[in-house]
């Protein structure tokens, strides 16, 4: 394979990559989604809930970290932009509903003092729900930077 040709199929393996870092995201914010819909315990009391929910957040920073990184300067010409900006809002959209759903559940396991400890991560601001997320419609995240997810499915 010439030159050019490795670095088309490396740019496009950057593009899985990035909709691999979606799928992640999107289940890990299907399970805090569960959580505070089921309520209850984590595998019968083994896990701490605080903890459970560090680590779920702790996920998606690492996810979206990764992500924005970016890739291999030398990629960038051979990338479809549009499409890596709308994974990447859509990613982006998806930590701010993971950390939006994060702090009612601390407050209802007892791990933070208030209900007005929630703070302003309980204002989902942009009215931005999963099912948008999910089904790529009306999520707008421009404040990023990025474009907006019309019509592209989570994959």
């Amino acid at each position: 394979m010439d030159l050019e040709g490795e670095l088309r199929h490396l740019a496009e393996e950057w593009i899985t990559a990035l909709e691999e870092g979606c799928k992640q995201m999107q289940t890990t914010v299907g399970l805090l989604m569960q959580r505070q819909q089921d309520g209850g315990e984590i595998d019968g009391g083994a896990i701490l809930m605080e903890q459970w929910l560090e680590d779920r957040i702790q996920e998606l920073l690492d996810i979206l970290w990764e992500l924005e990184d970016g890739p291999d300067p030398r990629l960038e010409v051979y990338i479809d932009w549009r499409r890596a900006d709308d994974r990447l809002a859509a990613c982006r959209a998806l930590f701010t509903l993971g950390r939006d759903l994060r702090n009612p559940l601390e407050y209802r396991y007892g791990l933070l003092a208030t209900e007005d400890d929630c703070g302003e991560n309980t204002n989902n601001r942009n009215n931005i729900s999963y099912s948008d997320i999910k089904d790529g419609v009306g999520v707008n995240n421009n404040n990023y930077g990025g474009g907006d997810v019309q019509g592209g499915a989570m994959m």
